[in-house]
């Protein structure tokens, strides 16, 4: 049901994982790069669970109402 979009999570944090190393490398603070990876883990385990039947995701960071 969500497959394509935890397909494209997935190969965005692949992208960001890359982003994050150029970072270090560079010295440079990857913080906002580290929280964009975070917040894309929690959307694909929000995916998952509603995949799951267990809930509706929330896919823009706002409690359900």
């Amino acid at each position: 049901m969500f497959e394509p979009q935890i397909e494209e999570l997935r190969q965005y944090m692949g992208h960001l994982d890359e982003k994050i190393a150029t970072y270090r490398k560079q010295g440079r603070d990857p913080g906002r790069l580290i929280e964009n990876k975070a917040r894309a883990a929690n959307t694909i385990a929000q995916l998952k669970q509603a995949q799951q039947g267990n809930t509706t995701p929330c896919l823009k960071g706002r409690s359900p109402r």
